[in-house]
């Protein structure tokens, strides 16, 4: 069941979602806790939103909870096309919905907001954002929201580079009341750390790994989930099957990089 009775003490029950990534779900102590907001962080190719999307198609199939995917990167054809090769569906009948609005990339001047220097005044572009994704939420109920990207959102919504804009936007996504993953570009550097790592309550890091080879290969990681006692270790990820796969190994930090 992707809606699970996490127990992360004796005194404590908490609905939690599956990652239904194989291998994985048991060192997270039960799943993420229902209305979590939780970063998938990474750099580039390292299937961000391969996972997130997987994780909406997988708890909408096993367990009927509904998925909505936003995108403000790809279009929604090419994010349709790119999921079906990988044997992932999209429509009300398989339980997720992709709404893009890659559209508000179109013209810097026209989709730019402005919240002042200071993040505090709602840009026109931040209300409309949130009106859009409020009512959706009463047209489909959604369950589990994902978000593509975070940096756009914050473009976007003029809250770039301001801490109150980011706050703001983080509480108004608990107040929608949905559990949330939000895709963010990171370094491969590990050591540096944003403002929206604070403000996540989870985070899960991708990275590419290279051997002495020179081989590539995915590399994923709970660095932060709060009020579970998750695994940080390191876990090789695959996709094969039409899901994906992780095992653990241990894992000399300095030899970590990640590529296109």
């Amino acid at each position: 069941m992707s809606i699970s009775e996490a127990q992360p003490s004796p005194e404590k029950t908490e609905k939690a979602y599956s990652t239904y990534i194989e291998g994985f779900d048991g060192h997270l102590d039960g799943g993420i806790p229902q209305g979590h907001i939780v970063l998938i962080s990474g750099a580039p190719g390292t299937m961000k939103s391969t996972m997130a999307f997987s994780i909406l198609y997988n708890n909408a199939r096993e367990d009927l909870a509904s998925g909505l995917y936003v995108t403000l990167e790809q279009t929604r054809e090419s994010l349709m096309r790119q999921m079906e090769k990988l044997g992932m569906f999209v429509g009300r009948e398989f339980g997720v919905e992709i709404l893009d609005l890659s559209v508000f990339r179109q013209g810097e001047e026209d989709w730019m907001g402005d919240s002042g220097e200071d993040g505090r005044r709602e840009s026109p572009w931040f209300k409309k954002f949130r009106n859009i994704l409020e009512t959706q939420k009463k047209v489909i109920d959604y369950d589990l929201l994902v978000i593509d990207s975070l940096p756009l959102v914050e473009i976007v919504c003029g809250i770039r580079n301001s801490r109150y804009g980011l706050f703001r936007l983080f509480r108004w996504l608990h107040d929608l009341g949905t559990t949330t993953f939000i895709i963010s570009e990171n370094p491969p550097d590990e050591r540096i750390v944003r403002e929206s790592d604070f403000m996540a309550d989870g985070i899960l890091h991708l990275l590419m790994e290279t051997s002495a080879e020179l081989n590539l290969s995915r590399v994923l990681r709970c660095t932060k989930m709060r009020e579970v006692n998750h695994d940080p270790g390191y876990y090789v990820l695959e996709y094969k099957d039409r899901r994906f796969w992780a095992s653990p190994k241990r894992y000399d930090v300095g030899r970590m990089v990640s590529r296109l």
